[in-house]
């Protein structure tokens, strides 16, 4: 499900590219402010959609590395489900805290970026397309002329359309699911803080990628979208993602997290560690326990902020994909800033 959204989101940014005739990606790439702000807001958005459309935007190199960590701090994953269904004041308050600190970074780093002349190299040295000629593919669902492009129907394009069919009837069907996380109520809370009203909106943005699909011209569908997307970033973010999963998986089996926290709850600044360091964790699952403890009054909400800012669920997997060493970089820096607001909060409160 993970690689499916990733390649969608690519897919989604490459039409509004197109449409737009580059003039939406132009205005990020030249407005470093515009990036944090978007980065932020893309990250406060619940589930991982929002920042697997940061992660995909920064590997193009639309956006830089200060938006790419404050959309990795301001995201909690599918995390943010359970706790805006646990305690939606907590959850408003986490989210506010979050923007400040992810917009605040974010225009630190690019401040200490320009000052050191430090420019971002593309992680994907393939930009999004832009074609102005009409013989080059512009793929338009709102033009009805466009779907004579059906007419040369290749099996690479049924491939794809049957692709997206797939995974669109997964979605609205529930057979396959991103391991969130229940938020555990059956009231209208519940109800509206769940997950599957993301993957029912995922379902329409795919059907909309369908019709993007349906009506491009052969060489988008053969160079863009077979060539570089399907061929060069599906099997990295598929192999990378089964792999880290595999082993989250097998970790936190054998560690017994709860436990640990529940016997050292005493102990504030271990807690600040443990807490950014099980952020480091690529998964959404580990992190729940800070919720509810956090929830209950177990542990003080600042320990909750920590582990939201270290942690992003399965956000960071697509950059692990994409470049090992930028998301060492990344998670590292984000659980950095996690002690720090953490330790700052023990010493204060």
């Amino acid at each position: 499900m993970i690689t499916g959204l990733v390649i969608i989101m690519m897919l989604l940014i490459e039409f509004l590219n197109i449409e737009s005739h580059g003039k939406t990606l132009y205005k990020l790439r030249t407005k470093n402010t515009l990036q944090v702000i978007v980065g932020t807001l893309l990250g406060i958005i619940p589930g991982c959609v929002g920042g697997f459309a940061a992660v995909s935007l920064y590997t193009h190199s639309v956006i830089g590395f200060g938006a790419l960590i404050a959309a990795m701090i301001a995201s909690t994953g599918d995390e943010a489900f359970v706790m805006a269904a646990t305690s939606p004041q907590s959850y408003l308050f986490v989210i506010i805290i979050l923007s400040f600190i992810a917009i605040v970074t974010g225009l630190i780093i690019n401040l200490v970026q320009k000052k050191r002349g430090v420019t971002s190299t593309p992680v994907c040295k393939e930009e999004f397309a832009l074609h102005t000629d009409e013989d080059e593919a512009n793929p338009s669902p709102f033009k009805l002329n466009s779907y004579r492009n059906l007419l040369t129907f290749s099996w690479r394009r049924a491939v794809i359309i049957i692709g997206i069919l797939l995974f669109i009837v997964a979605m609205l069907t529930g057979l396959i699911d991103d391991g969130g996380e229940s938020t555990g109520r059956n009231d209208l809370i519940g109800k509206i803080f769940n997950e599957r009203w993301i993957n029912i909106l995922f379902a329409v943005i795919s059907l909309f990628t369908l019709l993007m699909t349906a009506t491009a011209k052969e060489h988008f569908i053969r160079e863009h979208i077979w060539d570089h997307l399907l061929k060069k970033h599906l099997p990295g973010v598929f192999l990378w993602t089964l792999g880290a999963l595999i082993v989250c998986g097998i970790l936190t089996e054998e560690l017994n997290i709860e436990s640990w926290i529940s016997t050292h709850s005493n102990y504030m600044p271990l807690i600040v560690l443990a807490a950014a360091a099980i952020g480091l964790i690529p998964q959404s699952g580990p992190h729940v326990i800070f919720i509810l403890l956090c929830t209950q009054g177990t542990l003080p909400l600042y320990i909750l902020i920590v582990s939201a800012i270290s942690q992003q669920g399965h956000v960071s997997l697509p950059l692990l994909a994409e470049s090992k060493k930028r998301w060492i970089m990344s998670k590292s820096l984000c659980a950095l800033i996690a002690i720090a607001a953490g330790m700052t909060c023990y010493l204060i409160v």
